[in-house]
């Protein structure tokens, strides 16, 4: 069984770029919660206009510590 994660830290990224065009760090609402009250999903809100013409998104988790795991991230696509 995995832990849960509470803190996420969400990057909007351009093909070749050194670093990230945008980011947002996101934390539950819930995370005092236990599993069975934990809110579930959690929402990151980027404005189209603040969006690089082309990107993709890579949300990494992160430990309490500030280092983060492995991404997911989503295709490129024109905002």
């Amino acid at each position: 069984r995995g832990g849960r994660v509470y803190d996420y830290e969400v990057r909007a990224t351009v093909d070749g770029a050194a670093s990230p065009a945008l980011v947002r760090r996101v934390i539950s609402p819930t995370f005092h919660l236990s599993r069975k009250r934990d809110g579930g999903t959690v929402s990151c809100v980027f404005a189209q206009a603040e969006l690089p013409p082309k990107c993709a998104f890579a949300v990494y988790p992160r430990t309490s510590f500030g280092t983060s795991g492995k991404p997911v991230v989503s295709a490129s696509f024109k905002a």
